[in-house]
């Protein structure tokens, strides 16, 4: 039989092969000859430690997946913290100390022998007795520890991370030099083994939405991925970013100080589009999603959600749940502080207290007129006399060059003079605010007093042909509706859809849960 002959290319391709495989070889051979070192035998294996065994002792409730522990409440475990080796039994010659942690939630305080801070010492590698308490932990909760190789000093004198001595021989001394010190007050220049351990689980309740905003400016559980469950939650808005909701089961809540007080219970999900298969109206059976601050505003971010069949909005559904929309009004204007839901009269020195908990939630300026002074034309300054003057037509504070940037600089004297005095001039809006983002100033009054705060309505998105330019006569007052939020030290009102803003005379002001609103058709909710 005829032998088939090698193709030029082959033996081409295969003489350059050759060299490269006997390199590889060699690499191979070497580094065969060097074994890999046993866990255990290495110096920074502290003592030999394997893993960490955290264990819940006596007859402490932990909860149930169906029975939670209540996320509003403070909890606290005794636990058992062990240090093992390869065998599975504690470390006898183990005498230093492990970190303990709880996740997710917020360790408050560590009690019991030898704790120090967030630190337990271990003796012959057992803890026994250690309490852990925390707050703000939901879910599937541990407590874990880890060891990292920090023998904290207690006795007097220098320890081993701060006596100027080179302990381990490794060339490096002291802290922070000796990448095995955790501290300068480490007593031991070895590196831990980072062996974890964590206990059982612990089941505990799911935040309210008034959980995740808080009391204050930021969220307590910022850059936390959570799951609401909790409430009755009703989407109020949906947009092209993402959509809104509010926990209509809590609308006053126990202050901290005792009484009562207003439940931030409306929350926006950031969702980079509309959100598929969602409507105004519906309600959901679980929203999560990670929360994020942004420009002053507390997000879901990448949200996830779920509406039963029962929480979709149909022609057969009746009333939609979306609630009443809070009526804003300044004391100045003399309205009375109202405990009910639907007013909530605000003055200057509480106006961040009194709007925080309103973040995202659907509220109404009544009777407000619409700034006349607004446009592209430039507005006229003395930056010695430190004055500017407004008029129809003229509130551009892009002052800068023949033709400007588009942009208000406020590093720039002159155009942060120019925008910060429209900002508190009554009947001026700052033209490249509405280039910029769509938003005009509003005022209750031509005689608003100055203690006032003046809000801002974001019309642009929802209603296309609004034209600041064109708009009714002056003095013709309206109602505008819509969700709030904040940027800055700017409160804004941004509408849901045309109807949010009703001019007097020429339309019915419609309560939130009858406009914006289109139910499902029949053949949808089949299909």
């Amino acid at each position: 039989m005829k032998s088939r002959s090698e193709h030029p290319m082959t033996r081409a391709l295969r003489a350059r092969a050759t060299p490269l495989l006997a390199l590889l070889a060699g690499l191979t051979g070497s580094c065969s000859t060097t074994p890999l070192p046993e866990i255990g035998t290495e110096d920074r294996a502290n003592n030999g430690v394997s893993t960490m065994r955290v264990t819940i002792q006596g007859m402490t409730n932990r909860g149930l997946p169906e029975s939670p522990l209540s996320f509003d409440a403070s909890h606290e475990f005794t636990v058992k913290v062990e240090a093992l080796g390869l065998d599975g039994n504690p470390v006898p010659t183990f005498n230093s100390t492990a970190q303990i942690a709880v996740t997710p939630g917020v360790l408050t305080t560590i009690t019991g022998p030898n704790v120090s801070g967030r630190l337990v010492r271990l003796t012959a590698g057992v803890a026994e007795g250690v309490v852990v308490r925390f707050v703000r932990a939901y879910g599937e909760t541990r407590i874990s520890a880890e060891e990292q190789g920090y023998d904290l000093r207690t006795e007097p004198g220098a320890p081993a991370c701060a006596d100027g001595i080179d302990n381990d021989r490794d060339g490096r001394i002291d802290f922070p030099a000796d990448f095995g010190c955790a501290a300068p007050n480490d007593d031991s220049e070895r590196g831990g083994s980072y062996a974890q351990g964590v206990s059982a689980p612990m089941f505990i309740g799911t935040p309210t939405i008034d959980d995740i905003q808080g009391s204050g400016g930021t969220s307590p559980l910022l850059n936390e991925r959570v799951n609401v469950t909790r409430g009755s939650i009703v989407v109020t808005r949906i947009s092209t970013s993402g959509f809104w909701v509010t926990d209509t089961a809590r609308v006053f809540c126990p202050a901290p100080g005792g009484g009562m007080r207003r439940c931030a219970n409306s929350l926006f999900s950031f969702n980079f589009r509309l959100p598929e298969g969602m409507r105004p109206c519906d309600r959901l059976a679980r929203l999560s999603g990670t929360v994020q601050e942004f420009v002053s505003t507390t997000q879901m971010a990448q949200p996830s959600w779920t509406i039963p069949p029962e929480g979709l909005f149909t022609e057969r559904s009746g009333m939609c749940p979306i609630p009443d929309a809070v009526v804003l009004r300044p004391t100045a204007m003399g309205e009375m502080p109202s405990s009910t839901p639907t007013v909530e009269a605000l003055d200057m020195t509480s106006m961040a207290d009194r709007l925080e908990p309103l973040e995202n939630a659907v509220v109404r300026l009544q009777n407000v007129l619409l700034s006349p002074n607004v446009g592209p034309e430039r507005a006229s300054c003395d930056m010695a006399m430190g004055t500017c003057t407004f008029a129809p037509g003229r509130s551009n504070c892009d002052l800068r060059g023949d033709r400007g940037d588009g942009v208000v600089n406020f590093d720039d004297p002159l155009e942060a003079l120019c925008s910060n005095t429209c900002q508190r001039t009554v009947g001026c809006s700052e033209w490249t605010g509405w280039i910029r983002f769509g938003q005009m100033a509003v005022d209750f009054t031509q005689n608003q007093p100055p203690n006032v705060q003046r809000f801002i309505i974001a019309p642009r998105e929802a209603i296309s042909n609004f034209d600041p330019l064109n708009q009714p006569a002056p003095g013709v007052r309206a109602t505008v509706t819509g969700t709030l939020k904040q940027v800055g030290p700017n409160y804004i009102v941004e509408p849901r859809c045309t109807v949010d803003l009703v001019f007097e005379g020429r339309g019915t002001v419609l309560a939130p849960n009858a406009s914006c609103v289109t139910p499902r058709a029949i053949v949808e909710e089949s299909g």
